[in-house]
């Protein structure tokens, strides 16, 4: 059997005819059961299901963002330990340490000194810290005033910690969470709420004063070590001299606002003050869900609706449902010429995926064949559009594929149904998102279809299909649109 892939480059909807044609897109009466392309963030609010789960996805061109930068108003409490601190986000406020993969003639230094602008007590010196790439270790030495000397060592884990259980984040040293980050040379930020600010102690003489903070990295090759201020616990402890560099941008353009990055790449903090962060992407998918192949195929895509089927192999997320097979019940009854074949826009997630497809006919009869769908980022020779995609945050890259694959009906028989079933043993999910008559004819505005009491009825289902009532909260469906409940 011939299997054919082609490229596919832009969107565009056309209004089908309420009259037979020869050509064009095939509309689907019922069966998708999946959202995977996200308007907005969090995703989790958007998608439904997803490509590879509930939280990985498409993304349109423009996508909407929350803001979680850091605050506006000082000084800044912790979550846990209640400790204060104060960062300026006018001026350089941070003692960034050399990283592995600097830029030649960033010239970061190996260690620093703070210089405290009034000497204090304390039995305990916080020091508010962040590390990209970590962990790395820190020796620390603190200095008094008549010369004498307290030090110890510290180790600063990674940045990241991507749960959204307060718990998670408890007895770990994180004085903050919830952040997101922004690209220095992009302007694009992630649209996570992963970033974490650690607060590491030091054991002081409480009968001393503290003049200055002496601070070495022991491993050079090892994370991307950044002091962001200090802390004597209910009081913040103001740094008068040792800071390098600026790492929350407060305003745009961020590079200016800014100056230098927290990591080997370009990933700096903002802060509230920095108003709408939403983000129009390069490689996201068109707004108004548009699809034109380079074929000169035409697809319509819903983003605020199930727009999708995700056939998932060897289903263990949900043991009680079967997730393998489904079968999409057609608005446009199509009959494939004997030069006719039909195109499916699709991709895998854990991929890539052999759906069998069962081609259900007017007649009674069927008849069954097969398509083969890549992976959505390991193929893209072969990709008809190439966008990016949301996986732990907004990754605008072109290295995520759609495809269309085509196949092979019966001709000259109208085709009711269409049944997939993915029998792959990889665990993979494929992903079907639109069908295409090439040659042929559609009879459009068939009076015969019937739809379920339940959906006449207007009832509303929560994801798994379960029917729900009114006091439900999260991502609901009600005559076919995705809604959240709150």
């Amino acid at each position: 059997m011939k299997k054919t892939l082609l490229f596919l480059t832009a969107f565009s909807f056309g209004m089908l005819q309420s009259f037979a044609q020869q050509e064009g897109q095939i509309r689907v009466k019922s069966g998708f059961t999946a959202d995977v392309v996200a308007e907005g963030i969090p995703v989790e609010n958007y998608l439904v299901q997803g490509i590879d789960n509930g939280s990985v996805g498409l993304f349109s061109k423009k996508v909407s963002l929350v803001n979680n930068g850091l605050p506006s108003e000082m000084p800044m409490k912790a979550f846990e330990s209640g400790n204060l601190y104060n960062i300026d986000y006018t001026k350089n406020n941070a003692l960034r340490l050399v990283g592995p993969g600097d830029a030649e003639g960033t010239n970061y230094p190996t260690s620093g000194e703070l210089k405290l602008a009034t000497p204090v007590k304390t039995d305990k010196l916080w020091l508010l810290c962040i590390c990209g790439n970590g962990p790395t270790e820190l020796y620390v030495e603190v200095s008094y005033k008549d010369g004498d000397f307290t030090y110890g060592n510290i180790t600063i884990e990674d940045w990241w910690n991507e749960s959204t259980n307060p718990e998670d984040h408890k007895g770990k040293d994180e004085a903050f969470w919830g952040f997101d980050r922004i690209d220095r040379e992009t302007e694009s930020p992630q649209g996570v709420t992963s970033v974490r600010i650690l607060e590491k102690a030091i054991a002081t003489n409480p009968d001393k004063e503290i003049q200055s903070v002496y601070i070495e990295k022991t491993n050079v090759s090892n994370g991307y070590p950044t002091i962001l201020g200090l802390s004597a616990g209910q009081q913040p402890v103001e740094v008068a001299e040792g800071f390098n560099a600026d790492v929350v941008a407060e305003a745009r353009p961020i590079s200016e606002h800014s100056s230098a990055s927290l990591d080997r790449n370009a990933w700096v903090l903002y802060s509230k003050e920095l108003g709408s962060v939403d983000i129009t992407t390069e490689f996201g998918l068109p707004d108004d869900g548009n699809i034109v192949t380079k074929s000169n195929r035409t697809y319509k895509v819903d983003y605020e609706s199930l727009n999708a089927t995700r056939l998932t192999a060897d289903d263990t997320e949900t043991a009680d449902t079967d997730e393998s097979t489904a079968t999409l019940v057609l608005e446009d009854k199509p009959t494939v010429s004997d030069n006719g074949s039909i195109y499916y826009l699709a991709t895998a997630g854990n991929g890539p995926a052999t759906i069998d497809v069962t081609y259900n006919y007017s007649d009674g009869s069927s008849s069954t064949s097969y398509i083969e769908i890549p992976d959505w980022c390991n193929n893209q020779s072969l990709a008809a559009v190439q966008t990016g995609r949301y996986y732990g945050g907004v990754d605008d890259r072109d290295y995520v594929g759609l495809y269309e694959v085509e196949d092979y009906p019966q001709s000259n028989k109208q085709i009711e149904s269409i049944t997939f079933n993915n029998y792959a043993g990889n665990a993979s999910k494929g992903i079907i998102m639109g069908i295409y008559l090439t040659d042929g004819t559609i009879t459009t505005g068939i009076k015969d279809i019937t739809v379920g009491k339940d959906a006449k009825d207007g009832k509303t289902f929560n994801i798994g299909g379960q029917v729900v009532n009114g006091s439900y909260k999260g991502i609901v469906i009600k005559n076919g649109k995705k809604h959240i409940a709150k």
